[in-house]
């Protein structure tokens, strides 16, 4: 038997208004019926049988975990398991989800990203990032600290460049032993970028100005990131934070 959080409550996919209108959205967008029954047909594909009412965001037809320019995402449940699933909005920009699902796979085997179970055109079907984001936090440690640089470390040595690590609040879930990054949606295949977006990210938030000296250690590494460099960033970085740093 399925187990899911007892305050979310069910509903059949495809065959519930909380599908259909997920799947929709937004409703009064200029595409046709047919994106909505292709969605539809998409999350039944990959085997999703029901999407989960339950998050902060509150729509008119049920709660879901977040809404963005290009998407929604709302639990869901795949083979007895609770998912998240990622539904693409019927006014996005981008066409199919491929690319972003590619990427994240990628970033998932470099021990960073949810794993994905599922994709097509309009859907994502992946695990849940349990966890608190990066900007929920009251306070920082360097413990915490540690995390998100060895996960922008990790994607750098991947591959994967984010895009949005400059503004890393929401990208960043804090889980019991690790810095999820999610998201890939605005990703590309680059090398060594991710490490001095989050670092300079983290050190605004601190009111830290970067010397002379760690510029040239980040910009040494975006040439080759190397784990000699990393670690002297690292070691620099956590120099700036004591065991709880209130932010």
């Amino acid at each position: 038997m399925t187990v899911w959080p007892a305050s979310a409550e069910f509903h059949p996919v495809p065959d519930s208004l909380f599908a259909r209108m997920a799947t929709c959205y937004p409703w009064r967008s200029p595409v046709g019926n047919s994106v909505c029954r292709d969605t539809l047909n998409d999350l039944s594909s990959c085997g999703v049988t029901g999407l989960l009412s339950l998050g902060h965001v509150v729509m008119p037809w049920g709660r879901v975990l977040g809404k963005g320019h290009a998407s929604l995402v709302t639990l869901g449940i795949l083979d007895d398991r609770v998912v998240a699933v990622k539904i693409r909005r019927t006014d996005s920009k981008h066409k199919s989800f491929h690319r972003e699902a590619v990427i994240q796979e990628l970033a998932w085997k470099a021990g960073t990203a949810p794993r994905v179970y599922c994709y097509r055109d309009n859907v994502i079907v992946m695990d849940v990032a349990w966890g608190v984001p990066l900007g929920g936090l009251e306070e920082f440690d360097r413990r915490i600290i540690s995390l998100v640089l060895s996960s922008a470390y990790a994607l750098d040595r991947a591959g994967v460049y984010h895009h949005e690590l400059s503004r890393p609040w929401r990208h960043i879930i804090i889980t019991d032993g690790n810095a999820v990054v999610i998201d890939y949606g605005s990703s590309s295949l680059e090398y060594c970028r991710n490490l001095p977006r989050v670092t300079s990210a983290l050190l605004v938030k601190r009111g830290v100005k970067i010397d002379y000296m760690l510029k040239e250690l980040l910009s040494e590494y975006k040439r080759d990131c190397t784990r000699k460099l990393y670690s002297e960033i690292k070691d620099t970085v956590l120099g700036y934070f004591g065991q709880t740093t209130l932010i």
